[in-house]
This record gives structure tokens, C-alpha cells and sequence, in this order.
């Protein structure tokens, strides 16, 4: 035997389902407001923070921002030409023996 419409019923859940409709709309507004809002905070953070690259682009200043003399640079080209080119070290390998590293200096 079917059950008879409770019209009280029907309503009370119709209702529950726009609160409840509602309520998610309004929860996921308010997480889209904290991500822009957390966003821009960091967004401000990093523009507002000093940048600091340790040492200059141009190879030709010296750390406190003076151009080097043209002394100083000719003397650190000597300097590089005059080290000897740098071996790899390779080890002797014969018949029954198997690679060895040899890391002596």
C-alpha cells in the first residue's frame, strides 16, 4: 500500500536542500577570497624583499663597485696562462687486471 504525501515533510527537505546548497556556495567563495587574499600577500612579500645576487654581472668590478686597473687584469691573464693544463689521470691497465683510479696528486 503506498505511503501518503506529507506536504509538511516535502517542504522541510526541499528547504534543507537549498540551506544546504547555500551553505557550499558561500564555504567556496569564501576559499577562492583566501587564495587571491594569501596570494597577493606573497606576491607583496617577494616585491618588497631586497634581491641580493652576492656578486656583480660585470667580472671587470672588484666587491666594492670600483672598475679593476688594467694592470690588475693583465696580471690575472698571466696568471691563467701560467698554470699548467690540468691531465686526466689515467691508470696503466694490462691483461687480467681491471681499471683502477689513480688518484695521486
Amino acid at each position: 500500500m503506498p505511503q501518503p504525501i506529507d506536504f509538511q515533510t516535502e517542504i522541510a527537505k526541499a528547504t534543507m536542500a537549498e540551506r544546504v546548497q547555500s551553505i557550499t556556495t558561500r564555504i567556496s567563495l569564501a576559499a577562492q577570497q583566501r587564495q587571491t587574499t594569501e596570494a597577493e600577500e606573497a606576491r607583496l612579500q617577494v616585491e618588497s624583499q631586497v634581491q641580493d645576487k652576492g656578486q656583480t654581472e660585470n667580472p671587470e668590478l672588484e666587491a666594492d663597485g670600483q672598475q679593476q686597473s688594467t694592470y690588475k687584469r693583465g696580471q690575472q691573464q698571466r696568471e691563467k696562462k701560467e698554470s699548467p693544463p690540468e691531465r686526466p689521470h689515467t691508470a696503466p691497465h694490462g691483461e687480467g687486471e681491471g681499471r683502477h683510479l689513480d688518484v695521486s696528486i
